[in-house]
């Protein structure tokens, strides 16, 4: 399954997933901001409806903090996306939603 309980998977590997902003984008571009306890590698990735991996957006270590990536949404059509991270074997998952 994509979806995971975020609090719970926040708690259990030590980083932390936030909605993107603006929520529903209607526009060129989005951000997505994360938080890191500990240093390592992040991977970031865009979902269709069905699961299929649609584009990897991050794959860099990245030190303890907060942190926030600008995501292109040229060529991405109207829908409902997912974005899952990936760090220090947790995974959590957001829904996004591009008009």
């Amino acid at each position: 399954a994509i979806l995971s309980v975020a609090g719970e998977e926040e708690r259990r590997y030590g980083f932390g997933l936030e909605s993107n902003y603006p929520s529903a984008c209607a526009g060129a571009q989005t951000a997505i901001p994360f938080s890191l306890h500990s240093a390592g590698n992040v991977t970031l990735t865009l979902h269709d409806m069905s699961g299929r991996i649609l584009a990897q957006l991050l794959n860099e270590d990245r030190s303890p903090g907060r942190h926030e990536i600008a995501v292109s949404l040229r060529g991405v059509p109207p829908g409902v996306y997912f974005y899952a991270m990936d760090f220090n074997g947790g995974r959590q998952t957001r829904k996004m939603i591009v008009l």
